[in-house]
C-alpha cells in the first residue's frame, strides 16, 4: 500500500510526494495499509492564532503537526485498511520570507505525524532525517534548505 498525501490544492508536484511516499512507506515499513496526512494551508495571521491557541507562541510559523498516533509503533499496530495519520498546516506565506521550500515543510510535519520529535530526541531526529533526504536525493529529489539547516 502506500502514504497517500491530501493536499487541498498546494503546490506540491506529484514527483514529490510520490517519492516522499514511497520513501517514508520503505524506510518506516509502512505496510500493508494506507496511509494518509493530510495538508492544509493558513494564511500568517491564520498561523499566528493557531500557534497562540496551540503552543502558547503569539507568532506565525511554517508548519504545525497534529498527529493521531504518539510514535511508529502504535502506528505500525493498526488494523484498519486506512490509518489517518494526523494533520499538517503549513503558512506558505511565512515559509516563502524564511525561503523554506513546501517540500521540506512536508518532511518535517511528516516526520512529526510518524512520532519522531527534534525537540524530545534530536539524535533519533537527524539520522531519521537524515535517512529520508538521502533516499530523496537517490529518487533525484534535492532539499535544499537541509543546508541552510533548516530541518
Amino acid at each position: 500500500m502506500a502514504l497517500v498525501f491530501e493536499v487541498g490544492g498546494l503546490p506540491l508536484s506529484p514527483d514529490f510526494t510520490a517519492a516522499l511516499s514511497t520513501v517514508l512507506t520503505e524506510q518506516f515499513s509502512l505496510t500493508p495499509h494506507s496511509y494518509v496526512i493530510e495538508v492544509s494551508n493558513l494564511d500568517t495571521e491564520g498561523m499566528q492564532q493557531l500557534n497562540t491557541e496551540q503552543r502558547s507562541k503569539p507568532e506565525p510559523t511554517d508548519v504545525l503537526s497534529f498527529p493521531l498516533f504518539s510514535d511508529l509503533a502504535t502506528i505500525l499496530e493498526q488494523v484498519t485498511p486506512e490509518v489517518p495519520l494526523g494533520n499538517l498546516v503549513t503558512c506558505t506565506d511565512y515559509a516563502e520570507q524564511q525561503e523554506t521550500p513546501l517540500e521540506e515543510l512536508i518532511l518535517h510535519g511528516s516526520l512529526h505525524l510518524l512520532g519522531f520529535d527534534h525537540e524530545v530526541d534530536l539524535a533519533t531526529w537527524r539520522g531519521v532525517e537524515q535517512a529520508s533526504i538521502a533516499a530523496l536525493a537517490h529518487r533525484g529529489i534535492t532539499l535544499t534548505g537541509i543546508e541552510k539547516g533548516y530541518l
